[in-house]
């Protein structure tokens, strides 16, 4: 089981190099729709960004992070907002 952070810095990874694993994403997919909660708004963020990034259409997974997002509002940097509404512009 990886955890929050774990998933989330992969797909920025992966997101950074430019590097499409279908494989990948429908496992960080999967983790993100059974844990959302336990991401932080910085995890969020990155992972909004990432399948943003590379053009990745999840809509039930970008549903969830959306609202883990908004119950974490009041922690959200400036950056994590600006990447998570771009992501959504963006896809």
């Amino acid at each position: 089981s990886f955890k929050a952070q774990e998933l989330s810095n992969v797909a920025w990874a992966f997101a950074t190099f430019g590097v499409v694993n279908v494989r990948l994403f429908k496992t960080v997919t999967e983790h993100v729709a059974a844990r959302v909660g336990d991401f932080e708004p910085q995890h969020l963020s990155n992972l909004a960004w990432s399948f943003a990034t590379l053009r990745i259409h999840h809509a039930s997974s970008l549903r969830g992070i959306v609202r883990a997002a908004a119950t974490k509002r009041a922690s959200l940097a400036p950056q994590a907002i600006a990447n998570l509404i771009w992501a959504l512009v963006a896809l």
